[in-house]
């Protein structure tokens, strides 16, 4: 089932450290042709990557930075109905493009999460494989992943 979630580094109820999250570059439908033609570029090595890490074999997968959600869709369409994708980022306007193409396409086994990279609040140990492909995270800040975890 497709959901939206906000958790953000900056939200006071998360228990983080206050810190500005903004986007450097345009988002939301903006910017759809320019990150085609990254996924032009990237996807065929980053799905090929994906497959060698044991997808479609793993069954629940999140994809930090899923940005208007090219690569997120393709990896729900590889897991199929009995794998679930969490898609991650900080832009609700990337989020809303996303969930627009999940929706088109059909998609029920991917959720949408907005929050800051290094702060996504998924459960502790509920993954088997994380992706993330152009996110930036300051040197500062936590790069781990504890979702992944066990």
């Amino acid at each position: 089932m497709q959901s939206t979630e906000r958790y953000f580094a900056n939200d006071k109820t998360a228990g983080v450290a206050s810190h500005d999250k903004e986007y450097l570059l345009a988002t939301g439908a903006k910017v759809v042709n320019r990150l085609r033609l990254l996924d032009q570029i990237f996807g065929p090595a980053s799905r090929q990557l994906l497959i060698r890490a044991g997808l479609p074999s793993t069954r629940r997968v999140v994809e930090i930075g899923c940005g208007t959600g090219l690569m997120a869709l393709w990896m729900a369409g590889q897991l199929g109905p009995e794998g679930a994708l969490s898609a991650v980022d900080s832009s609700e306007a990337q989020l809303e493009v996303a969930a627009e193409n999940a929706k088109a396409a059909g998609l029920q086994n991917v959720s949408f999460h907005a929050s800051a990279a290094e702060h996504t609040r998924l459960p502790r140990g509920s993954l088997d494989l994380v992706y993330s492909r152009f996110v930036d995270v300051p040197p500062h800040e936590s790069t781990s992943c504890p979702e992944r975890d066990e």
